[in-house]
């Protein structure tokens, strides 16, 4: 028999270990796009789909939806454009809250003529890929690029129209693609948005840093998913990362779950908007557009869309060309074979080509000179006119013998 106090010990030991065990996984840390070459023979699926945060012991499973549902099996092809959902489950089933992740399958398609005329106008494009961020603004006029980061490969858009911060997340995921809100990584990042935001004009003024206008966050609080019901606790973002003290930057008095109970976790405030009167300090407000949520929604590609055209000469050498969207035209005078190279996120599925035949325009060669006699010897009642002339036989004079007859009418 066990002395009483080893005992105790031994009972005290399982039973922090339960409890240790019972405590549900950190929300796991997710990219908010996730992309993949397109492989008819060897798809990507589930078990391809990663995250950011270590295990720890821990079983990563994947879902359909947010909440609800059963965990996808690792073999389950991804579909492009689709949204994911990671959670982590540990040894006694308790699962934490779910991270989602789009998925891009890129898989470009050359769209170009078989054929042209010399000198005609080819317009050769690429479909089937992410926008770049300049074939986006072309299609979207209503939105203001006013960042590119060419390190980070990520391109920062504004949508100047006031909306709740659920309408914002639901505006921007309808462009789909690469598109994401707009999250924080770091200091050096909010300092670059901010500033190149403090750049943009409205009828000349400054929409950064005034009272009238703020702007939404990728970060809230979830109902159901506050364990610390505190007002300063439990905030995320939306790729799954927690808000920690080294990022977070509350204007004075804020958060402050307002105004109903003000100080007391109670579910008024879970959203988080920036610009909020003091320059770029965080606000904590209800998901509507009117009062103090008067936000405009920012979003960002995280991994833009590169392309790299190019062509080869007559020995075989590159040629590059300096457009960088989907779209090249080009008058074209001689038969080209043409290359694209997409990137997205990091990810290179190869070189695709195309040719395009020029077919040469037609030469006229001399006609020799055609002589009729027409008189009373002829065999006809009339004179001074001459019919049935059969023009269509100097048709192979006209072409000589380097064109066919088939190419030209």
């Amino acid at each position: 028999m066990l002395p009483q106090r080893l005992l105790l010990a031994t009972l005290w030991f399982f039973s922090s270990l339960s409890a240790a065990l019972a405590i549900a996984p950190d929300k796991p840390i997710v990219d908010q796009i996730q992309t993949f070459c397109f492989d008819e023979v060897n798809p990507a699926t589930i078990r391809d789909l990663s995250i950011n945060s270590p295990l720890n012991g821990n079983t990563l499973l994947w879902y359909a939806s947010e909440t609800g549902g059963v965990p996808l099996s690792a073999t389950e092809v991804l579909v492009d454009q689709k949204k994911y959902y990671a959670a982590l489950m540990n040894a006694l089933g308790e699962e934490s809250s779910r991270t989602e992740t789009k998925v891009n399958v890129l898989n470009p398609i050359f769209d170009a003529p078989e054929e042209v005329c010399y000198g005609d106008l080819a317009t050769i494009s690429v479909t089937n890929i992410p926008s770049t961020p300049q074939d986006f603004i072309k299609a979207h006029p209503e939105l203001t690029l006013f960042l590119e980061d060419p390190v980070n490969k990520t391109a920062y858009f504004l949508r100047e129209q006031s909306m709740g911060w659920t309408e914002a997340y639901n505006y921007i995921e309808s462009f789909g693609e690469s598109a994401a809100m707009y999250v924080i990584n770091s200091k050096a990042e909010e300092d670059m948005v901010y500033n190149a935001l403090s750049a943009v004009r409205i009828n000349g003024l400054p929409i950064a840093g005034t009272a009238e206008y703020h702007f939404w966050l990728g970060l809230r609080q979830i109902a159901g998913e506050k364990p610390n019901n505190a007002i300063d606790k439990d905030w995320y973002w939306l790729d799954g990362r927690p808000l920690t003290p080294d990022l977070a930057n509350w204007s004075f008095s804020e958060p402050n779950d307002c105004c109903g109970t003000v100080g007391v976790e109670d579910g008024e405030e879970d959203y988080g908007q920036f610009d909020f009167y003091d320059v770029k300090t965080w606000n904590d407000i209800p998901d509507n557009s009117g009062g103090g949520g008067n936000s405009w929604p920012i979003f960002e590609f995280n991994g833009s869309t590169s392309v790299r055209w190019g062509s080869y000469d007559a020995d075989g050498n590159e040629i590059i060309y300096p457009e960088t969207s989907s779209v090249l035209n080009l008058n074209l005078t001689e038969t080209t074979t043409f290359f694209i190279e997409v990137e997205t996120n990091g990810s290179f599925c190869g070189r695709k080509e195309h040719t395009v035949v020029v077919n040469p325009l037609p030469v006229i060669n001399p006609l020799s000179d055609l002589e009729f006699c027409d008189d009373a010897q002829d065999g006809d009642n009339t004179n001074g006119s001459i019919q049935g002339i059969d023009l269509q036989s100097q048709n192979a004079v006209a072409l000589g013998s380097a064109q066919s007859a088939a190419d030209f009418n």
